[in-house]
C-alpha cells in the first residue's frame, strides 16, 4: 500500500476466516504475561490508526484493500485463493502465523 506517493506500507494480509475475508495490518511476534505470570507468544500491530477518526480511517483502508483484492482476483475460487497463498509463501521470509494470507 502506498500512501501520498510519499510511504510505502506492506504486509497487510486478506484473511479468510470463519466469518469471512478480513484485512489484518502488519504485525510482529512477541512475548506478554497472561493472568497467571506465564510468559506467553503474542501478536502485536505495527500499524496503528490513532486519531479521533481512527476507526473510520481503518475501515476505509482496509475496505478499500478488500476492493482492490476482490477486483484483481474476480470471483475468487478456492483453487485461486490457494495459489495466492502459495505465491505469498513462496516470496514471504516473515515468520507466519497458524493462519496464512491469502493476498
Amino acid at each position: 500500500m502506498i500512501l501520498d506517493e510519499v510511504m510505502e506500507v506492506q504486509g497487510f494480509r486478506i484473511i479468510e476466516g470463519s466469518k469471512g475475508l478480513f484485512v489484518s495490518p502488519p504485525q510482529h511476534k512477541g512475548k506478554t504475561k497472561d493472568e497467571s505470570g506465564n510468559e506467553v507468544d503474542t501478536w502485536f500491530d505495527d500499524v496503528r490508526f490513532l486519531g479521533e477518526n481512527s476507526e473510520e480511517v481503518s475501515k476505509e483502508i482496509k475496505q478499500s484493500i478488500l476492493d482492490t483484492f476482490l477486483q484483481q482476483k474476480g470471483s475468487a475460487s478456492r483453487a485461486t485463493a490457494a495459489q495466492a497463498q502459495s505465491a505469498v509463501n513462496e516470496t514471504s521470509t516473515a515468520d507466519k502465523k497458524s493462519r496464512a494470507p491469502l493476498w
